[in-house]
């Protein structure tokens, strides 16, 4: 019985003090253009991946870092020497991915392709809704495309603040007026030359929050299509 302990113990001990290996880690794919390789998976640095010739996929490290990699390749992924969160994996694979969905990859637990707003800055101000103000992204308000100029009059609810925007000709984005404060909980009128008014509620960031923190704050808010796009916007 006490050989058998003894045993137990050195093989604990042994264990113990083999070596971990060196440059472990997760990412994330944020952008992909692989079939078996979807938007949200998670990726381990230790298992080898393959990827298509004209395949082009971009992941994110624990440390924010985006590495890109085009196809064809076969090799694990790099991930960095940086140390990182590893909360902000999973939190970009669950906005990426919120029904957890396997996608039976080597090396990848979860995934699936989701659309984009095409600007973290934007409020559609045809939908209107929840908008997260974001530090040190300027707001600007999107319409669909259009060739020629549009006027339309943003109107804050409480105080009647009330600013003209206007939508050069051929542009989509006009900026925020000066003239109609951004407040925390804030609610707006965006009343248009064309279509129904929009409603919009603004929600402003935090300070001190990292990118992990940011992106499940914009959640709580009801920015998931902002909070993606946010994540998109990394290079």
């Amino acid at each position: 019985m006490r050989k058998l302990a003894f045993c137990l113990a050195v093989a604990v001990v042994t264990a113990a003090a083999l070596p971990v290996p060196l440059g472990a880690a997760e990412l994330v794919v944020i952008e992909s253009t692989a079939p078996d390789l979807k938007e949200g998976a998670v990726v381990d640095s230790t298992k080898e991946i393959k990827l298509p010739a004209g395949a082009k996929v971009t992941l994110l490290t624990a440390a924010g870092d985006p590495v890109h990699l085009d196809g064809p390749f076969a090799g694990k992924v790099p991930a960095g020497s940086k140390p990182g969160d590893p909360s902000l994996v999973g939190a970009v694979s669950r906005l990426l991915n919120p029904a957890g969905k396997d996608t039976s990859t080597v090396g990848a637990v979860r995934g699936i392709t989701a659309t984009a707003a095409p600007d973290p800055g934007a409020v559609d101000s045809a939908q209107g809704g929840e908008y997260c103000v974001l530090r040190n992204v300027p707001v600007r308000l999107r319409r669909g495309p259009s060739g020629s100029a549009e006027w339309a009059r943003l109107t804050a609810t409480k105080g009647g603040d009330t600013g003209e925007i206007a939508w050069a000709a051929g542009s989509t984005l006009a900026e925020w007026p000066a003239a109609v404060p951004q407040a925390d909980g804030a609610r707006y009128t965006l009343s248009r030359v064309r279509g129904q008014p929009a409603h919009i509620t603004l929600h402003i960031e935090p300070a001190g929050l990292n990118l992990a923190q940011r992106l499940g704050w914009m959640q709580k808010q009801g920015c998931t299509e902002q909070a993606r796009a946010v994540v998109r916007a990394i290079r």
